[in-house]
C-alpha cells in the first residue's frame, strides 16, 4: 500500500513530519528532577507523611544539614572572624529554623585575640572533655598532637518540597560554604540524590543522548551505506524528539527514569529502522525508485518489524498496571517509543521516500518487474502472439501418405508387423520356388528374430525408452496374456 497508494503516503509522510514538529516545539520545555513519591506505591502510609507535612507546615520539611571543616586553624585570628561571621549569616538565612549548632565557633569565640594554635587546641580539648561538650564527641576528630583535625556544625532549614526550590537553596548554601575561605564543606543527605541529580539530569540527558546516537550511527557505518544510515539515524533522531515533546505536555521530566527509557529508545528505534533500510536496498538494482524500493523491503521484513514492535509493546504495557509512579512512568513513555519507532519505521519514513520516489524517480515499473529483471537478470520477457497452424507447418516435415508425422510407437509397431511370422506366412513365395540359399538366409534372420518379430535394442534410437508391449502392437494377443 505505501508503495502504490498516494493517500497512504501523504497521510505517513504528513504524520512522521507533524509530530517531529510537535516534539520540536517543545523540546526547550524539557524539565529535570523526581519526587521522592514516584518510587512508593499507592497504598504506600510513607504517602500519608506528605499531606500531614503540608498540613502543618505547607510545601517544606526541616532539616538539618551539615557544615564540615578540615583541620581548623583556630589559632588564626582572621579564621575566626570568618568562622564568627559565617555562622551568624547562616543563622539570619530566611529559610533557616533556628541559630547554627557550632561547637567550634562557641570555642572560637572564646579565645582571646592573640591566641596561639596550642591555646586554641587546649581549649578546643577541655570543651570537649566538659559535660557541655561531651555530646559533641561525635562531632569532632583530634589529632595526636592534641589539635583539631575536624569538626562538624549542625544547621537548621526549611527545605521545600518543590525540586527546583529545594535545588536552589542547596546549591546557595554550598555556593555560600565555599566563598566563606574556611576550607568548609556544607552537605545533606538529600543533596547527592536530590540536588545533583535535579541539576544534572536534563544535560546528562541530553549529552548521553547525542553520545549514544553517535554510537549507534559509527556501528551502522560498519555494515550500511551512509546513505541508509543517515536514514535510519534520522528516523531515530525523530523518535527521541517526539518522546521529548511528550514528555513536555504530560509533564514528565528528565530523571532517572525517563533518562533509561530515553537511551533504551536508541536501541529499540534503530533495530525497526535499520531492517528497514537495509532490505531497501539489499537484492535491489540500482537506480530502483525510492517507493518501488520501501515496497520491496515492507514486503521482506515488515512482518518481522512488526512483530518485534508488538512483542515489545506487549513487554512494557504490563508494567502500566504497577502501583509505584516509578513504573507507570517507565511503561507510558516505553509503549511510546516502541508503538512510535514501528510507526515511523514502517509507515512514516517508507512514506516519505516513496513520495520522494513518486516525484523524483524517473521511469516508473513495478515492482514486480524489477525484483523479475534482479533476479533473473534478464529483461522481463516479451509475450509474443505465435501463429499455431503456420509454426506447425514450417516445424513438421508432413507424411506424404498419412498427412501426418508417425509417432515412435507407430514406427516400432509397423517394423513389427512387416517382420512377424504371421506377416511372413501371408507374403512368402511357394515354397518350391524357394532356392537354398534363400532359405540359409532366411534361416539365419530367424535365428536372431525376436521371439514375437519386435526389433532389437540397437535398432531404438537413444533415450527414448522401451519398446511397446506386445499387447499394444498385436491387440489380439491381449486376451491371451490376461487369461
Amino acid at each position: 500500500m505505501v508503495e502504490k497508494s498516494l493517500s497512504c503516503q501523504l497521510v505517513g509522510a504528513t504524520l512522521w513530519i507533524g509530530l517531529l514538529v510537535f516534539g520540536g516545539i517543545f523540546l526547550p520545555g524539557l524539565g529535570k528532577g523526581m519526587p521522592d513519591t514516584y518510587l512508593m506505591v499507592d497504598d504506600s502510609p510513607a504517602l500519608d507523611h506528605f499531606p500531614d507535612v503540608e498540613a502543618a507546615f505547607g510545601d517544606v520539611v526541616g532539616i538539618v544539614a551539615h557544615v564540615y571543616f578540615e583541620r581548623p586553624a583556630l589559632g588564626d585570628p582572621a579564621f575566626r572572624q570568618a568562622l564568627a561571621n559565617y555562622t551568624a549569616a547562616l543563622g539570619r538565612r530566611a529559610d533557616a529554623i533556628a541559630p547554627v549548632d557550632c561547637w567550634l565557633a562557641g570555642v572560637s569565640g572564646s579565645l582571646p585575640a592573640g591566641a596561639t594554635a596550642a591555646q586554641a587546641a587546649g581549649a578546643a580539648q577541655g570543651f570537649l572533655a566538659s559535660a557541655a561538650g561531651a555530646r559533641y564527641g561525635a562531632d569532632a576528630r583530634i589529632g595526636a598532637d592534641g589539635e583539631v583535625e575536624g569538626a562538624r556544625c549542625h544547621v537548621f532549614l526549611w527545605q521545600s518540597l518543590d525540586a527546583a526550590r529545594r535545588a536552589a537553596q542547596a546549591e546557595d548554601v554550598i555556593a555560600f560554604t565555599d566563598s566563606a575561605g574556611l576550607s568548609a564543606i556544607a552537605y545533606h543527605m538529600s543533596w547527592p540524590t536530590q540536588v545533583v541529580r535535579y541539576r544534572e539530569s536534563l544535560p546528562l540527558t541530553i549529552s548521553s543522548t547525542l553520545y549514544a546516537g553517535a554510537g549507534v550511527a559509527v556501528s551502522m557505518l560498519l555494515t550500511l551505506p551512509v546513505h541508509l544510515t543517515l536514514l535510519a539515524v534520522a528516523n531515530v533522531a525523530a523518535v527521541v524528539t517526539v518522546l521529548f515533546g511528550y514528555m513536555v505536555v504530560s509533564g514528565l521530566t528528565c530523571n532517572p527514569i525517563t533518562y533509561t527509557v530515553v537511551l533504551m529508545s536508541l536501541g529499540f528505534c534503530v533495530d525497526y529502522s535499520c531492517h528497514v533500510v537495509h532490505f531497501a536496498d539489499y537484492g535491489v538494482k540500482p537506480g530502483t525508485p525510492w517507493d518501488v524500493r520501501v515496497g520491496h523491503s515492507l514486503r521482506e521484513c515488515g512482518f518481522d518489524v512488526m512483530q518485534g514492535c508488538t512483542t515489545a509493546f506487549l513487554g512494557v504495557v504490563v508494567l502500566g498496571f504497577n502501583p509505584a509512579v516509578a513504573f507507570r512512568i517507565f511503561a507510558a513513555t516505553s509503549v511510546v517509543i516502541t508503538g512510535l519507532g514501528g510507526i515511523f519505521a514502517l509507515w512514516g519514513l517508507p512514506s516519505i521516500l516513496a513520495l520522494f520516489g513518486r516525484f523524483f524517480g524517473g521511469a516508473r515499473y513495478s515492482h514486480r518487474t524489477a525484483v523479475a529483471q534482479q533476479r533473473e537478470g534478464l529483461p522481463a520477457p516479451e509475450i509474443r502472439v505465435v501463429d499455431v497452424e503456420a509454426d506447425l507447418e514450417s516445424k513438421v516435415e508432413p507424411n506424404l501418405e498419412l498427412g501426418v508425422q508417425p509417432t515412435l510407437s507407430e514406427r516400432i509397431c509397423s517394423k513389427t508387423s512387416s517382420s512377424s511370422p504371421s506377416s511372413k506366412q501371408s507374403t512368402a513365395p511357394p515354397e518350391d520356388d524357394l532356392s537354398e540359399d534363400d532359405s540359409d538366409d532366411d534361416g539365419a534372420e530367424a535365428e536372431v528374430q525376436h521371439p514375437f518379430g519386435y526389433p532389437q535394442a540397437d535398432e531404438y534410437p537413444d533415450g527414448l525408452g522401451a519398446s511397446p508391449t506386445a499387447a499394444e502392437c498385436h491387440p489380439h494377443f491381449a486376451g491371451n496374456f490376461l487369461v
